[in-house]
């Protein structure tokens, strides 16, 4: 999709784009006259599976009536906005909501083995009383649809008097045995089949208010973004892999920027490797006692399995079953670097595993903490909750949710101890000595207690300014009608706290706290560290490091951002 040369202006108002159809995907019409894509299963593995396994080329889709209508029109030459007017003409309305900035970005793609079409949604939705559905009729027809329930999956018939919508997580699928179709989605989980050929998604909803729950009168107002996927298929979910495309739009693959350095792991690493697609790793985790690892499994396919392996980069030395809260079951086998998985259908397990060694591993980053001087007490324990502040409210960290010693990306920081002065104020501007060494980077956890800070900081006479953020509040938000408005706040998170502490003695149930993470470089022998005056911001802890690696970055955005208007 193109921008509207004829627009001039700086801001992209989504109804003048110019969407243009994929020039790789081949379609044609039926006897009917109804179109049917035919996109290629490209790739090494699609090779591998049409040669061996009789897969086909070309997976094929089928338009609905309005898809049938719309394909022709997207023909390079006309904007969203003027297909949008001559599909309100032909569907009338049918065609509804189709004025409430609804816009959708169909991208059809034709790299690797990639089969997906993606359908993604950016909506500003402002109407009442309504029920937003995307629905997809299907060349295929079966009486019952399979619906993914997050660790495994139900199937549930089509719509009758007492079944109507009903709760899926990543993906929904209609199969006839040979051929079938998965309905993929990132945040939306009510669904409906109101025909054996027919799957409907629960995209947005404002109920009717009339007579009682007023305050859901606006329910949903406000703008959105979603993606949902058509997943064409041979045979069964099973065969097809659903469980997994379903993980891959929810958790796609991440890149990252960094330094160039020598390296030991080779161009390839794995932590963790399943043998079969039978067994879907969900978690892994430092255990939470500090000695292992946690490793949480499932089945995916509704059948037992048995002996299913788990690879690790080095030996095991020790393995056990756990429950959720990480206490020990059982026992569990294990074989060199390969853990050995027992399950029963859309069986959980969650196993303990202790490595050996690693023959490779990361320098360790120096760091060395900085003295300075405090005067104000902002961390209170349980029993002198009364006795801290940190704002004029006169509310605190709480101390039993911040460890002595916190660690954040590899950089160690020590807080004060509790219930005395234990954070600097920075009423005054306060000059402290840096430690000597080979450091190159110096970090500082504040936060502010009135709103978001600009702030001047000085090291050896150069300045840096930087925003120190809000201890409290949200870190982001979504507008909603037009009662606020979408922020992300900028901001390094050290440490989060999930209550503070209040003056009366009590536990402020989640309000959150942040410790915020300032980072700056240092020359060799830095010496000084002029901060800020402002009354307003507090120094938790500084420490000087030898981090080579801080130049590392996300090269593509992980987080589902609110859009910025």
């Amino acid at each position: 999709m193109r921008k509207n040369k004829k627009d001039k202006k700086q801001d992209i108002n989504y109804l003048d784009l110019i969407p243009e159809t994929n020039q790789s995907i081949r379609w044609h019409r039926d006897l009917k006259q109804r179109i049917i894509l035919e996109i290629e299963n490209k790739g090494m593995f699609n090779t591998i599976a049409q040669k061996v396994f009789g897969k086909p080329r070309f997976s094929k889709v089928h338009l609905d009536e309005m898809g049938n209508f719309v394909w022709p029109l997207i023909d390079g030459t006309r904007t969203v906005y003027e297909i949008a007017e001559l599909v309100k003409a032909e569907f009338g309305d049918k065609a509804e909501p189709l004025y409430d900035r609804l816009v959708q970005y169909i991208r059809l793609t034709d790299g690797g083995d990639d089969e997906r079409i993606d359908i993604v949604a950016d909506i500003d939705w402002k109407t009442p009383d309504a029920l937003l559905k995307a629905e997809f009729p299907m060349s295929v027809s079966a009486e019952e649809a399979v619906y993914d329930i997050g660790i495994g999956n139900q199937r549930r018939p089509t719509n009758h008097q007492r079944a109507h919508e009903t709760f899926a997580h990543h993906w929904a699928d209609l199969s006839d045995g040979d051929y079938g179709i998965a309905v993929l989605n990132d945040s939306k989980y009510g669904w409906d089949k109101p025909a054996d050929n027919t799957l409907r998604l629960s995209l947005l909803h404002t109920p009717s208010t009339e007579k009682r729950y007023a305050d859901q009168r606006d329910l949903d107002f406000g703008r959105h973004t979603m993606t949902y996927s058509l997943v064409g298929h041979d045979g069964d979910h099973n065969r097809a892999g659903v469980v997994e495309k379903g993980e891959l739009l929810n958790q796609p693959l991440l890149s990252f920027t960094t330094p160039k350095h020598p390296g030991k792991l080779g161009r390839r690493f794995s932590f963790v490797a399943a043998s079969t697609p039978q067994i879907a790793v969900k978690a892994l985790k430092k255990a939470e006692d500090g000695s292992g690892y946690i490793v949480r499994v499932f089945e995916t396919t509704g059948r037992e399995v048995r002996g299913a392996e788990l690879a690790f980069p080095v030996r095991i030395v020790s393995a056990e079953e756990v429950n959720g809260i990480e206490e020990p079951v059982g026992e569990a086998r294990f074989e060199g670097n390969r853990l050995l998985v027992d399950a029963g259908h859309f069986a959980p397990k969650t196993y303990k595993v202790t490595l050996a060694e690693a023959p490779v591993a990361a320098p360790a980053i120096e760091n060395a903490f900085v003295d300075f001087p405090v005067n104000q007490n902002s961390i209170s324990s349980d029993p002198f909750k009364s006795v801290a502040k940190v704002d004029k409210e006169c509310n605190s960290y709480a101390a039993e949710l911040m460890p002595e010693v916190i660690v954040h990306g590899g950089i160690e920081y020590r807080r004060g101890e509790p219930d005395v002065k234990n954070v600097l104020n920075c009423r005054e501007s306060v000059t402290v000595d840096l430690p000597q060494g080979d450091y190159n980077k110096v970090y500082i956890l504040a936060s502010s207690s009135r709103g978001d800070r600009k702030a001047v900081f000085d090291i050896d006479g150069r300045k840096y300014e930087a925003v120190v953020p809000y201890y409290s509040g949200f870190r982001a938000q979504w507008a909603w009608a037009d009662k606020t408005k979408s922020f992300v706040k900028d901001g390094t998170i050290a440490h989060i706290g999930n209550h503070r502490h209040k003056m009366n003695g009590r536990n402020d149930a989640y309000t959150f706290t942040y410790l915020y993470r300032l980072g700056f470089d240092i020359a060799p022998g830095a010496g000084k560290l002029t901060l800020p005056e402002d009354a307003d911001i507090n120094i938790f802890a500084i420490t000087v490091s030898g981090n080579r690696i801080d130049g590392t970055r996300w090269a593509c955005e992980p987080r589902a951002l609110p859009v910025i208007e």
